[in-house]
């Protein structure tokens, strides 16, 4: 007999995420499974905004996400002004 329990995804949550109902990333994926533009310029401004007041090494690296997310921003842009990706 095989004691194993099937084991399911522990759901996390932000603080922004737990204090507004519904909202997770999954609310800010597009139909084709990107991310929203939007979203991703908040999560930008966000890790900005929390390199802030840092230890040196903490802030670099929530800036080179920023950068990280800045990029997303910038294919996205880029796929959007395509003529084949209507």
């Amino acid at each position: 007999m095989d004691s194993r329990l099937p084991l399911t995804p522990f759901k996390s949550a932000t603080a922004d995420e737990s204090s507004i109902e519904g909202s997770g990333p999954q609310e800010f994926m597009r139909s084709d499974g990107t991310m929203d533009i939007e979203f991703l310029k908040q999560q930008a401004e966000r890790c900005r905004r929390l390199a802030k007041g840092t230890d040196p090494f903490t802030e670099k690296r929530l800036l080179k996400l920023a950068e990280e997310y800045e990029a997303q921003i910038k294919e996205l842009e880029k796929r959007s002004l395509e003529p084949w990706s209507h």
